[in-house]
């Protein structure tokens, strides 16, 4: 296999990262992604997060796994840093999950 072929250790641990954040995210909620990739609200926004924090992927990476751009991301990300300041259940949520990661 020539170099170019293959992908870079970066790729491969992204990806496990991100399969390991869809896994801990079903333990903790008993939703997979799927079921979170089809609704809105503040446990995509989580996923977001996690996917961005925990797994390394960048905006445009996170818009593909759910479908939209990466202004949509960054938005949803935001909009959960501000709640995340009031809402205890959410940052405890949060919290929980990049535990497990």
């Amino acid at each position: 296999m020539k170099d170019r072929e293959r992908p870079s250790i970066g790729e491969i641990h992204r990806y496990r990262a991100k399969e390991e954040i869809f896994k801990a995210v079903h333990r903790e909620t008993g939703k997979d992604i799927e079921a979170i990739k089809s609704e809105k609200g503040d446990l995509r926004r989580v996923v977001m997060e996690l996917l961005y924090r925990a797994g390394g992927l960048k905006g445009p990476e996170i818009g593909q796994v759910f479908g939209i751009g990466y202004g949509p991301v960054s938005q949803e990300r935001k909009r959960l840093g501000a709640k995340i300041q009031s809402d205890k259940k959410l940052r405890t949520l949060l919290s929980r999950i990049e535990r497990r990661c």
